[in-house]
Formats: C-alpha cells, structure tokens, sequence
C-alpha cells in the first residue's frame, strides 16, 4: 500500500466482503480502522472543505461500525431515546461528537441533478447516416408506442454512442432529446461516484427516482460509461462492484414498464466496458459515432466561422481537404485559434480585418489529428 487512500479503500473493501460473509463484527472493526485513517488525514488537511468531507466520511463510518456492533440503535429507535443516545455520543472524543453533528446535519439531504440544454438534429453538423439510425431505432419507436406494439416490437433498451473524443456524441444525445421533447439529464461520473461509503450508488439511485418523476418522461445520457461500467476483474474493488450492480439493477427495473425513459450512453473505450452493460435490454443498441466526413467539415467550418469577417482568399475548400482525420472539436477548435488572430490584432492596432487564409495556416501548425490509423481499425474491428 503506498497511500492512505490504498489503505482506506482495502478496509472498506474487507469490510463489504465480511458483511457479505455475515461477519458484522469483522466488517465493524475494519470500518473502524478506516474512520481513523480519515481523522488523521483530516488533522494533517489545510484545505477548509477538504477536511469537512473527510470529517463527515469517518463520522459515516464509525457510525456504521457502531450500528453493526449494536452500540446504538436505528434512527427511528435513537429519535424515541434521544437523552440516552447523547450520553453515549458525550463519551466519545471531542472530533467525534463534531462529526456526529455534521452527519445529523446533511444526512436528509438528497443529490439534485440538473437538466440539461438541448437540440435538434438539424443543428448537429454532418452524421446523417447515424442521425437515421437514431430516428428509426429511438425517436420514432418512442414516439410511435401503438404502432410499434402492432408489429410486435418492444420498446426499451439503451443507444451506446462509441467512437473516437470529439465526434459529437455529446451533441447527438442533447438532440434526441430535443427531438422526443424531454427533459436532458448529462450524467457525467464525478455527479455519481463519491468517495463517502455507500454514496454512489444512493446518487444512482435518486437520479433514476428523479427521472421517473418527470411527468412527460426523460432522456438519460451518461457521458464517458467507461469510467463506472467497466469489466470486472479480481482486482475490481467493491465499491466499483457495488456502482456497477446499482447501475445495472435501475437499467432493468425500468425495462418493460410504461415510464417514458430513453436511456443514453457515450465511450471512447468501448472494448473496456463489463459484458453485462451491453446485454439487453441495457445498452444492447450500438451507434458508431465516426470522425466528420467532407460534408460535416464544411458545415463545421461554416459552424466555427459563422457571424465572423472572412477575407476572399480563404478557400474553404482547402480547410477541408487538409482537415481530413481532425474530429469536429479539433476543427472547431482551430477556427477559434484563426480568428483570435485578427482580434488580437484589432486590439493592438485598433484595425479591424476579416479572418485570413494565413490565419489558418498559423493556427493548424502544431495542430495533429488525435486519432491514428490504428485506433481506427480497433473501432472497426469491435
């Protein structure tokens, strides 16, 4: 173990595998040792907020550890002897009575997820083969629920947008749902995963409750799936197990119900996915998001110079051709680098002038393609 993060994380682990074992004791004392770790580290801990969430992640603990071993009561038994349980907590260290305040104060509060902005297909550029896909095999099957029971389809089940960073996968979820008209939710996994015990999975759990909520239904996107749905191994930890179970337990509690959800995800590494999230009726439905093909460049092009000056010698034409194996963020990316040029220049000299073909030369000089030949063939191949 070379950190006290590695040696927290084992306690917790030893802990999950005791409980499963049915040794509560075992799994009380290793939750103890883990608590301690965080006090340490939280007394050594400058930072304000920092320290906060270490402080309420070993009071969380060492409360655990204390209801395994029976030494204090569930909530609604300790909320009828309120004057015995504070004489237990009085008996503790100083820090511990501060962490079982903390815990009091922030244990009914439940995670929020914001929705998100969304579009059409007609504002996503290029990408008319997969934005046919994604009519046929997910709008119009949510839009149409009679006549797809009439030729004895079946809703449900997950789209996997895969391909390389920076093809637009982002944008096509935000357009599904603009064009089912349902509220966005983009899920990324700093919103699910936390490094408190047990907190990760309750985030999947109240944003799946959350979406069911919405009157009209909802569209769930999990950007970048790879980073809480990857293939188990001997070395998985539990807590990944756990969010993986949790993730894969509300994909099919919702299946086969009436809810209106439509279930999204993205991946630049599908080979690392667990086998199991690809199973249906999870994310069984697989949409190859490729790198812009010369109609896309030139309508991202078109994009990234919008609203902007241009000078009469820049051939678009020659953008794209040299544009060829950039993704769309790259180009657009470049576009912004070319004008900034000019602007600099209209600051300093107080001239103003249209973006220029030479703009674009300095701006795609150190400019490489992020995506090699043999990444390519590794997305062809699965």
């Amino acid at each position: 173990m070379n950190s006290w993060a590695d040696k927290l994380n084992a306690h917790i682990e030893q802990a999950n595998l005791l409980l499963q074992k049915g040794n509560r004791n075992g799994a009380a004392i290793d939750m103890v040792k883990a608590s301690e770790l965080l006090f340490i580290e939280a007394k050594n801990t400058t930072d304000s907020k920092t320290k906060k969430k270490m402080v309420l992640q070993a009071s969380q603990l060492l409360e655990t550890s204390l209801l395994l071993r029976g030494e204090i009561k569930t909530k609604q038994q300790s909320s009828n002897q309120q004057n015995s349980h504070k004489t237990k907590i009085s008996n503790q260290p100083k820090h511990t009575e501060n962490l079982q305040s903390a815990k009091n104060e922030n244990e009914d509060e439940k995670t929020i997820f914001s929705r998100g902005s969304t579009l059409t297909f007609a504002d996503v550029a290029g990408l008319s083969e997969v934005k046919e896909t994604l009519m046929q095999r997910v709008v119009l099957p949510f839009r149409f629920p009679d006549k797809l029971a009439k030729y004895g389809l079946k809703s449900g089940g997950g789209m996997l947008f895969y391909g390389p960073p920076g093809t637009g996968k982002t944008l096509l979820a935000r357009a599904v749902a603009g064009e089912l008209g349902l509220p966005f939710y983009l899920i990324k996994s700093s919103e699910i995963l936390s490094q408190y015990y047990g907190q990760s999975t309750k985030n999947l759990a109240e944003l799946f409750e959350q979406a069911r909520n919405e009157s009209n239904g909802a569209c769930i996107f999990f950007d970048e799936i790879d980073s809480i749905a990857k293939k188990r191994t001997d070395e998985t930890h539990g807590a990944t197990l756990q969010v993986l179970t949790q993730l894969l337990q509300e994909l099919d509690g919702v299946s086969g119900r009436s809810e209106k959800l439509v279930f999204l995800a993205a991946t630049n590494t599908p080979w690392t996915l667990d086998e199991a999230i690809l199973r249906p009726p999870r994310f069984c439905e697989k949409c190859y998001v490729p790198l812009p093909d010369e109609p896309a460049r030139l309508a991202m092009f078109e994009i990234g110079l919008k609203n902007c000056p241009v000078d009469s010698d820049l051939d678009v034409n020659n953008l794209i051709a040299e544009s060829d194996g950039l993704s769309g963020a790259e180009i657009i990316n470049i576009c912004e680098r070319a004008k900034l040029i000019p602007f600099t220049e209209a600051i300093q000299t107080g001239v103003d002038r249209p973006v220029n073909a030479n703009d674009f030369k300095k701006a795609t000089q150190n400019q490489k393609p992020s995506v090699n030949k043999e990444l390519l063939k590794k997305y062809n191949n699965w």
